[in-house]
């Protein structure tokens, strides 16, 4: 993926936010039309106890606004779960870390929404997403022990534990599912 600079001098990428769809979600590049729904999302203790706790209702439109630059900046971003026209949660393939390679995927649903699929089918589309339109190599992903709805839709997956590490939030795992493991799944 190659970058050109911008007027202001940063990178853009010559990559088109994308919208995908699966059967019953639609996922949408994150807009400051959102920042209603992630004050409700970022601010609740259920969706936030494994994500680093609640988020402070001043930093939710930088929170929104660095969202939307990094599509800009970096061909990846954070995507909205829209059912219907509902929006239900969010998920996001970023950088682990600013000048690696690692690409990491995140996700996040509101209470009531958990234990229906959409965390496991959004994931397999933004996978699809990231290692056969993409050709990443790889997607890592971390979890924290006690997380069990994540680590069972990281298992649904075919996400492979590579071990642990302690993390600023905490004691998390690291799994990865590799673009050839991902290829040959049935």
């Amino acid at each position: 993926m190659s970058a050109r600079l911008t007027a202001a001098g940063r990178p853009t990428y010559a990559v088109p936010v994308t919208t995908l769809e699966t059967p019953r979600l639609r996922l949408t590049p994150v807009t400051s039309d959102d920042v209603p729904f992630f004050a409700e999302l970022w601010q609740d203790p259920e969706v936030m106890a494994h994500l680093g706790g609640v988020r402070d209702p001043e930093r939710i439109v930088p929170l929104v606004a660095e969202a939307v630059e990094q599509w800009r900046t970096h061909g990846l971003g954070r995507w909205v779960v829209r059912l219907a026209a509902q929006s239900i949660g969010t998920i996001k393939l970023a950088h682990v870390m600013r000048g690696r390679s690692e690409i990491e995927i995140g996700y996040a649903l509101l209470p009531g929404h958990e234990g229906r699929g959409y965390a496991t089918e959004a994931c397999e589309c933004v996978l699809n997403f990231a290692l056969q339109d993409r050709s990443f190599p790889s997607v890592v992903a971390l979890a924290r022990d006690g997380n069990d709805s994540s680590l069972a839709v990281l298992d649904r997956l075919g996400f492979v534990r590579e071990g642990s590490f302690e993390h600023p939030l905490g004691p998390h795992m690291l799994f990865r599912v590799t673009r050839p493991r991902w290829l040959d799944r049935t």
